[in-house]
């Protein structure tokens, strides 16, 4: 088995400044897609993916190999371009979804949970 490479991503533009009160609250999937509410001392947002291919939810302390690349001091919303879950799955030889140019990781962390999501489109982002 290989082993992955080092996190690397980059933070999206929400027009929401991070905070370490930044928390998901809520996931919520079906077939129109995934919407994830977040909260922080400042605003609310929802977030909503249209063609999820899957999605994962962790303790932030799943998660230590991304902390030094990013946290919430510099983002809350990032797109993941190698190091995460897609590369870890894309270590199974029948991961399909893995094998698509199409298929984008995204990463949206709090300050407990946070969510891995695999879409072909990158997330829209509402304050509620």
């Amino acid at each position: 088995m290989q082993t992955a490479s080092k996190p690397a991503m980059i933070a999206i533009e929400t027009g929401l400044s991070s905070d370490r009160s930044t928390e998901i609250v809520g996931v919520n999937w079906n077939t129109e897609g995934l919407k994830v509410s977040v909260f922080s001392k400042q605003w609310n947002a929802c977030v909503r993916f249209e063609w999820v291919h899957g999605f994962r939810v962790l303790d932030e302390s799943d998660l230590t190999e991304f902390w030094q690349h990013c946290n919430l001091l510099n983002g809350w919303v990032f797109e993941v371009l190698s190091g995460g879950w897609r590369e870890l799955e894309n270590q199974r030889e029948n991961f399909i979804t893995g094998k698509s140019d199409k298929v984008k990781e995204f990463l949206i962390i709090g300050t407990n949970e946070c969510i891995s999501i695999l879409s072909e489109q990158p997330p829209a982002i509402s304050v509620n």
